[in-house]
């Protein structure tokens, strides 16, 4: 699958081919061609498209929603030079983020920390998520395609140093909405060793094929076992990770094998 074109998200793609529009907006040297490739050649039905800064966002997709089947965006990634932006454009209610995945991504994990410290409760009542853009490929993807799935990551190295201070949530954003957000971004290494040793080894190979975003179905297909046994496994798996669905199980694995 090639990478779109601006001029053909301003024309207005054909409705299939963005069903899942991805923009990185930043350096070129953060989000390389290579990874805007993979995304699209890995995950079903996605294109992305790279654009310097969010001005070039904002006319990019001005001119797409002006035909009839203009694109909505599904997930926007930004590097830390945009990062500012994004924030100041999600606390005035950026119509164009409505509804869409937000996403940090970084290289520089000092940077990044830094960055989180000076804006946690902003970054976390805006459900803003942080990816390491220098994950092998396998974790990459996964840590992508959880976030798509609506999933909050923020690596633990990222929240290391306010991970012992309470992060109080706005008033407007409820303790369910924030709570999934801290189980996963203050995960340590010895919880990561503890969550490891908790899983069965059939366990283990549930989750990682869920964490590959593989349905119970096809779960059941590959490990030979019914998919009523596949959803038994699951749920013994959230219940021993302590997290609230599948989408964090499968963030908690990744983090775990990145380590």
């Amino acid at each position: 699958m090639e990478s779109l074109s601006l001029s053909e998200v301003s024309s207005g793609h054909t409705a299939e081919a963005l069903n899942r529009l991805i923009f990185f907006i930043g350096s070129s040297s953060v989000f390389s061609p290579v990874t805007l490739r993979t995304v699209e050649t890995e995950i079903d039905h996605t294109q992305t498209l790279h654009v310097p800064d969010f001005q070039v966002l904002n006319l990019v997709m001005s001119a797409a929603r002006s035909v009839a089947y203009g694109p909505e965006l599904f997930m926007v990634v930004c590097d830390l030079h945009n990062a500012k932006d994004l924030l100041d454009r999600t606390k005035h209610s950026d119509p164009l983020l409505a509804g869409c995945k937000l996403v940090i991504g970084f290289e520089d994990t000092d940077a990044a920390q830094s960055f989180f410290e000076m804006y946690t409760q902003d970054i976390f009542a805006r459900h803003i998520c942080f990816l390491p853009m220098n994950l092998n490929v396998c974790a990459f993807l996964g840590l992508l395609t959880v976030i798509g799935s609506g999933a909050h990551y923020i690596p633990p190295e990222i929240t290391a140093k306010v991970a012992h201070k309470p992060v109080k949530a706005p008033k407007n954003v409820s303790h369910s909405a924030t709570e999934p957000a801290h189980s996963l971004a203050l995960s340590t290494p010895e919880q990561t060793a503890a969550i490891q040793a908790a899983l069965t080894p059939r366990e283990s190979e549930v989750l990682s094929l869920a964490a590959k975003g593989r349905p119970n179905k096809v779960i059941a297909r590959d490990l030979n076992i019914s998919e009523h046994t596949v959803k038994l496994h699951m749920h013994r798996v959230i219940s021993k990770l302590g997290v609230s669905n599948r989408t964090e199980a499968a963030a908690r694995f990744h983090h775990s094998y990145d380590e």
